[in-house]
């Protein structure tokens, strides 16, 4: 399949970035201050809610992913190695 090299080069940063946060996802359950979404929150409370962190956790998602498209983009639009990379890094 043609999109098999293309899909690994657009994946493997998430990916990475997941395995490599595996570590501090129980410490940082730890911070998530009300599982349950229906009760209350008082200010004087610590910590983050539970959608708080999912939607956290879904734009560095978006962000790891999109980055990673346009840095495939640009290598694929430039010829040059340091064309690419100089627009890549140059635009984000």
């Amino acid at each position: 399949m043609i999109f098999t090299p293309i899909l690994a080069k657009v994946l493997s940063p998430p990916l990475a970035a997941a395995f490599y946060s595996l570590l501090p996802w129980p410490i940082l359950t730890l911070c998530i201050r009300h599982w349950d979404s229906g009760q209350n929150f008082r200010a004087d409370e610590t910590g983050i809610a539970l959608t708080q962190a999912i939607a956290c956790t879904t734009i560095l998602a978006g962000v790891a992913l999109m980055t990673t498209s346009w840095a495939l983009a640009c290598s694929r639009l430039f010829k040059k190695t340091a064309t690419a990379t100089g627009w890549t890094i140059g635009s984000l």
